[in-house]
Parts: C-alpha cells; sequence; structure tokens
C-alpha cells in the first residue's frame, strides 16, 4: 500500500532541484571533458538526489521490508553526497593533487564499511534499530541510533565541516566574485548537516520524531548551489587556486616571517634548496644548502634588489634575488617574501654578446678601418698618375673605400649609443639644425637647403641628437638625382616638429620595411647603418620619426615630446 503524507511534496520538490542541478552539471562535463570540479559537484548532486528520493519513499510506502530498503538506500546517497562534496572543495581549491589512490581508498573506507554496516543491519543492529508504529494517521519507521550510526556520523560530518573549512579559508583570499560563489556553497553544504545532526537527535521543536527534515535542508542546498552556477558563473570560471599557480612558478618563491622563520615554500625552492621539512627553521639554515649564496647578508633586510652567482652541481648560475616585505592592515611588516629567479639564460647570452660586440668593435674600428686607408692611400697615389680608362676604376674604387669608412664611423656611433646611459640634454633645436646643414652643405654644394622656423627652440633629447639631423639631411641631399636638388628643413615653435623634406627619388621602400619591422632578413636589407642609428637615438630622445614618400621626394618628420 501507499500513504500521501504532505510533507513529501517538499520533498519531490527538492529532489527535482538536485536532480536539475545534476543533469545540468553532467551536460557540462560532456563539454568540459572530464572536468574534476564539475564531476564531483555532478556525484553530489546526483548523491543528494538519491539520498532525498530514498528518504520520500520511505514515508510513501506501508510494508516494512520496503521501509528497511529505502533507509538502507538514505546511507548510498548520504555517503556519495559527503565525499563529492570532499572531492568538490578539495579540486575548487586547486587542491586535487593530494588525491592518490592511497589517499581515495583510505577516505572512502569507512563509507564503504559504513555502507556494509547498513546493508546487513538487520543482523546485527549496531548502525540503528527500528520499530514500526502508527503515528499522527501514517505508518511510519521510527529509528533509534546505535554506536556504530554515532562513529559514522562523526565521520561524515567531519568531512563536511573539512570541506566547508577548505571554502572558507580559500574564500578569505579570493577575488570578490570567487567569493561569493564560496559564500553560497558553503551555506548550501552546511544547512543540510545541521538539519541531519537536529533530527538524529531529536533537537528539532514542534517536530515529530519519525520526520526528518534533512531532505528540505538538501534541497536547499541544490538551491544555493544553482544560485552559484547561474548567477556566479560557477562552472564557468572555476578559479585556478593560487596554490597551484605558486606551486607552478619556475621562481623559488619563499615566505619569512619576521623571526627569520621559513612559512611556505613553493616547489621550486624546495628544489633549489633541498628542503623538505622546512617551515619553522631559520631561514639562514634554509639557504645554507646552496653554497656562496651569501643569503645570511639580508637576514635583516626588508628590501633588496641585486643579482647572485652561485656554484650548483659544479656549474656557476645566475640569479636575480627580490626581497619584498609583507604588511598587513596597519601596514607594520608581518614578514617578507623572498624571490629568486634563474637567470643564468640571460646572463650567458649577455656574455656573448658583450663578446661579439668588443670582437666586432675592435676588427671595425682597427683592422678594418686601418687596412682601408692603407688601400685607399694607395689607391689614391695611383690614381693621380694614371689618365686613361684605368683612372675610372679606380675612383670607383675610391668610393666604395670612402663608403666603408663612413661604415666604421657610423658604426662607433652606434657602439656609443648603446653604451651611453640615455641622459638627456637641453638643446637649441635651431642651432643643431644651421650646425648640421652647415656641414652637409659643404659636402653637397650643389644641393640648395631652406630653414624655415623660428630663431630659436629649446628641447630636451639624447646626446647625439646632431647625428640624427646630420643623416636625414645627408640622405636627403645625397641621394636627390633632381636637376635642380633641394631640402627642405621646416621647424614648429608651438609643437616642437622637425620636417626634412627633398624632392628627389625618396628611400626605397625596402629601406622603410626593415626598420618597421626591426629586423633584417637574408631576403631583405637595408642598404647601411645610418638609419638605424638615426632611429635608436630618436628612440633615446623620447621622440618619433616618420617617413612619408611620392614620386616628389621624400618627406622625414621628426616629433619630440
Amino acid at each position: 500500500m501507499i500513504q500521501f503524507p504532505p510533507f513529501v511534496l517538499p520533498y519531490f520538490g527538492s529532489g527535482l532541484v538536485t536532480a536539475a542541478v545534476a543533469g545540468y552539471a553532467y551536460r557540462d562535463l560532456q563539454r568540459r571533458d572530464g572536468d574534476e570540479t564539475v564531476l564531483s559537484l555532478t556525484v553530489v548532486m546526483l548523491s543528494a538526489t538519491v539520498w532525498i528520493l530514498s528518504r520520500s519513499f520511505q514515508y510513501l510506502v506501508t510494508d516494512e521490508t520496503s521501509k528497511v530498503v529505502f533507509a538502507t538506500v538514505v546511507w548510498f546517497g548520504w555517503g556519495g553526497a559527503v565525499m563529492g562534496l570532499l572531492f568538490f572543495a578539495l579540486s575548487y581549491t586547486g587542491r586535487a593533487d593530494v588525491l592518490t589512490r592511497r589517499t581515495v581508498g583510505t577516505l572512502l573506507l569507512p563509507i564503504v564499511g559504513g555502507l556494509l554496516f547498513a546493508v546487513t543491519n538487520e543482523f546485527h543492529g549496531l548502525l540503528w534499530t527500528g520499530e514500526f508504529r502508527h503515528q499522527n494517521g501514517l505508518y511510519v519507521y521510527v529509528t533509534d541510533t546505535e554506536p556504530a550510526h554515532l562513529v559514522s556520523l562523526l565521520y561524515h560530518n567531519t568531512v563536511v565541516l573539512y570541506s566547508v573549512f577548505l571554502l572558507v579559508k580559500y574564500s578569505f583570499d579570493s577575488a570578490k566574485l570567487y567569493r561569493r560563489q564560496t559564500i553560497a556553497v558553503v551555506l548550501g553544504s552546511t544547512t543540510p548537516l545541521i538539519l541531519g545532526s537536529l533530527y538524529l537527535f531529536d533537537a528539532i521543536p514542534f517536530v515529530p520524531r519519525f520526520l526528518d527534515l534533512t531532505p528540505i535542508g538538501i534541497g536547499i542546498a541544490g538551491l544555493c548551489f544553482s544560485y552559484a552556477i547561474f548567477r556566479y558563473r560557477m562552472l564557468d570560471l572555476v578559479p585556478i587556486a593560487r596554490r597551484t599557480a605558486w606551486d607552478e612558478v619556475d621562481d623559488a618563491i619563499v615566505t619569512i616571517d619576521d623571526d627569520n622563520r621559513v612559512l611556505d615554500a613553493n616547489v621550486a625552492a624546495r628544489h633549489l634548496f633541498t628542503a623538505n621539512d622546512y617551515v619553522g627553521i631559520q631561514a639562514t639554515a634554509f639557504f645554507d644548502s646552496v653554497p656562496n649564496a651569501t643569503l645570511e647578508r639580508y637576514e635583516n633586510t626588508a628590501e633588496a634588489e641585486t643579482q647572485l652567482a652561485v656554484q650548483l652541481d659544479g656549474e656557476k648560475r645566475y640569479f636575480s634575488l627580490s626581497i619584498s616585505p609583507i604588511e598587513r592592515g596597519s601596514r607594520r611588516r608581518r614578514g617578507r617574501v623572498v624571490v629568486l629567479r634563474d637567470i643564468t639564460g640571460i646572463k650567458r647570452r649577455e656574455e656573448e654578446l658583450d663578446l661579439l660586440r668588443q670582437v666586432q668593435s675592435r676588427v671595425l674600428r682597427h683592422n678594418i678601418r686601418n687596412e682601408l686607408t692603407a688601400i685607399r692611400g694607395h689607391a689614391k697615389h695611383v690614381a693621380d698618375d694614371v689618365e686613361d680608362e684605368h683612372a675610372e676604376r679606380l675612383r670607383t674604387a675610391l668610393d666604395a673605400s670612402d663608403d666603408l669608412l663612413s661604415i666604421t664611423r657610423k658604426t662607433r656611433l652606434v657602439e656609443d649609443v648603446v653604451d651611453g646611459d640615455g641622459t638627456p640634454a637641453e638643446y637649441d633645436l635651431r642651432d643643431v639644425v644651421d650646425d648640421a646643414i652647415e656641414t652637409i652643405g659643404n659636402r653637397y654644394p650643389t644641393v640648395t637647403f631652406d630653414v624655415d622656423g623660428p630663431g630659436s627652440r629649446p628641447i630636451e633629447a639624447d646626446t647625439r641628437l646632431e647625428i640624427v639631423i646630420v643623416n636625414l639631411l645627408e640622405n636627403a641631399a645625397e641621394h636627390n638625382d633632381s636637376t635642380d636638388p633641394r631640402v627642405s628643413v621646416r621647424l614648429t615653435d608651438d609643437d616642437p616638429t622637425l620636417t626634412i623634406a627633398d624632392n628627389g627619388p625618396g628611400i626605397p621602400e625596402y629601406e622603410l620595411a626593415v626598420l618597421e619591422d626591426e629586423r633584417e632578413t637574408s631576403l631583405e636589407h637595408g642598404s647601411g647603418i645610418g638609419l638605424w642609428l638615426v632611429t635608436w637615438i630618436v628612440d633615446r630622445s623620447s621622440a618619433t620619426l616618420e617617413f612619408h614618400t611620392s614620386p616628389d621626394g621624400t618627406e622625414a618628420v621628426l616629433r619630440f615630446g
């Protein structure tokens, strides 16, 4: 026979909520290809549905065997929901890595034992003893809790409380959105625990002993989880916990309190300093495992930025060291964070580049320049005595040697720019322009230079600003094959801008493409380093340089910030 107590309707309503959440989570699980957090949430809601329905049918049926069977099935739903909540909390807070096979087996052992006791309870009565009676017009199965039930209850509630602890602890250091997700989950997790405990100890006033309100609490849990899912996008925005990020960082990170005791260290730090039982030991003892690290000198240093060179496994390694204070509330220092970043590869690359620069500089400044000077001197001496067709070839050789000597000079300037500290200086831009025009005008007497602008314009720029203007003027004059070569220089007053325009053929596209890509390839390269030199100095002057080419010539626009 079947009976229909009215309180079963809210029970089924609760079951409908948890079943809907389980179905939604399962559908999302298919899309996420087995996400651990979503999987554990599915287990929680599915087990909660089993719990609610088994308790509901226990009230609906009237035969004794069915009531005992449904009372037993409640344990399956209870155990699955509790363990699912633990796995959910561990996954949500980034601690799922602790779930090894051995750990999972240990955690499930009491649950499996409780299920076996529940199935065989009719033979030993260690979990509960029951009595069938008519009460309030219903045929009910009233149970009394036995010692094994109390032990199982203690374990289940401990697991729930630990899961809640993990979620609450994580919420303190989380963003607002994740904190709100956590609040909803914690509220949903604790409500069934409270109502279930009150039911077992018959501590709910005005409620009959046989009436279990735990399914109502589970329904509230389903609503809370639904709120977190749909209002705060819990399944879409599951946080990557700080602990996971902390341990995945390649840099060695160590936190130290004001008494110079190690509070925590990530995986990289523990590997570097070969420390296992490290919490609470003195920082000097922790760092001593790396010889010659000399970190003891920073024992009382609140902040530092430096570099260290140490010997590790017979190899010289370089690290950048950063020490920062930890401050809370009143800004009183609570400790320090020590970060060590391995920069060995960077340092070796710097050493290689410095060696290459020195070799190139020495070769260009001495060997090539000296040999070119000798070649040019001999070629000029021969050219003065030759008047036939060989004289033209000698003049071509002299021009080529002049070009190469110019490249060596510009290379030397590039080295000066790279080695310079980049400190700006004050200039009168008009004076620099006039001096540069005088220099280039003497080299190219057939080119007409026009200057328009204020008589004085102070600016701040790199100390090698004149090199920029000389190169731009030289580029405008040298390649100008017009019948009437002209270079126009315009200087504005309000917004410091220098424009150099010519009526020549313009800068080739491949030259500009190389500058825009900021690299040279085997198929595309500039004909010289003059424009590179200009670009680097302009960057150090907090200025910008643009080129506009057209059939009528080229326009270089230099704007100062």
